[in-house]
């Protein structure tokens, strides 16, 4: 015979491998490396995907504004499994802010519902 307690941990278990295999079906992405931030306003750099998703929008934090783009400035937006050299292009209003020789943290909103950093060098 099992007591209360023994029938309660055991759905707390069930509860919590449920919860983490949903966490793992999710799409893994990382940076690879360092990307660089052009003049221009473009950012280039490397993401390892472990599935299907999209990127939705992409924001870049300079001197306390925040410009953010769609997926129209992104290429490309759609990723699956595999490495993607993804292009953003801010535009040239964030050039004016650019210094060079610093690193910008590029927040990237995913269609998963996840948002992930990624980092930049000024060039």
């Amino acid at each position: 015979t099992h007591s209360p307690s023994t029938t309660q941990q055991s759905n707390v278990k069930f509860t919590v491998s449920s919860v983490s295999s949903t966490l793992s079906s999710l799409p893994n992405v990382e940076q690879v490396g360092v990307g660089i931030l052009f003049k221009n306003g473009t950012a280039v750099f490397v993401l390892n995907s472990t599935g299907s998703v999209n990127i939705v929008s992409a924001s870049i934090l300079m001197y306390n504004t925040t410009f953010t783009v769609n997926m129209s400035s992104i290429t490309p937006y759609q990723l699956t499994a595999g490495l993607y050299k993804v292009t953003i292009n801010f535009g040239s209003s964030i050039a004016q802010y650019i210094e060079p020789g610093y690193s910008y943290p590029i927040a990237l909103a995913l269609s998963d519902g996840t948002t992930i950093f990624v980092d930049v060098n000024a060039q």
